[in-house]
């Protein structure tokens, strides 16, 4: 019983980040029967991670055509993107109040590290979506606001593979980067009119990016 429980986690697990990483692509089929033999796995095993998978809406069933990764819903990213930043501007506002310099210390250690990865080609799309997430994660955590912030990474897969979709581009990343650089300088500046623009530039950017794309080369990618 625990090796099954163990060899459906682990196809759980494994499936779940090929899909928000983006390994497997939005409307990509995903068979069980490739799954089994990739695993060395019984069926039993994979159609639990199967089920997992779609109740956590990382998996759809299509008709007569079995699973594959759901299609990014461009409208619900949008309306999150919105919300964020409702949040994370107050946030901001009340960081600019509040910082100290051990925080503010550590944004720009954050932002140091993703700007030599890209320097030295020391490049990952995972740990750059996670120390862009720990960038932001600093102000949320120095305004005792963890839970919201916990709250916004749990939000939609809609709205994590897009930004993962962004970051793909390298030349995305460097415009990312420099736009946390603009942000930092705001904070220091005790500027909250400029971080509040500035914090509404950079949570829409991925739209402004992926705009003439998700018509083109991603529209695939996208419900149309």
């Amino acid at each position: 019983m625990g090796e099954f429980i163990d060899s459906a986690t682990l196809i759980f697990e494994t499936l779940k980040k090929e899909i928000l990483s983006l390994e497997i692509k939005p409307g990509e089929s995903v068979v069980e029967a490739d799954i089994c033999k990739r695993f060395s796995a019984s069926r039993t095993p994979v159609r639990t991670a199967f089920h997992r998978l779609s109740d956590a809406g990382l998996l759809e069933t299509v008709r007569y055509k079995g699973s594959r990764a759901p299609l990014i819903n461009k409208k619900i990213v949008e309306q999150l993107i919105f919300m964020r930043i409702s949040i994370e501007e107050k946030v901001l506002q009340e960081y600019i109040d509040i910082y100290d310099q051990f925080s503010i210390a550590d944004c720009y250690n954050c932002l140091k590290k993703q700007e030599l990865s890209l320097e030295i080609g020391d490049f990952s799309i995972t740990q750059f979506y996670q120390d862009d997430a720990k960038f932001h994660k600093i102000w949320f955590d120095r305004c005792d606001k963890e839970y919201l912030w916990l709250l916004l990474q749990d939000l939609s897969i809609d709205y994590t593979r897009f930004k993962t979709l962004d970051i793909v581009t390298k030349e995305h990343c460097g415009e990312i980067l420099s736009e946390h650089r603009l942000m930092l300088e705001a904070i220091d500046k005790k500027d909250k009119k400029e971080i509040i623009k500035l914090i509404n530039k950079h949570l829409n950017g991925g739209v402004r990016r992926l705009s003439s794309m998700m018509e083109t080369e991603y529209a695939s990618y996208f419900i149309q």
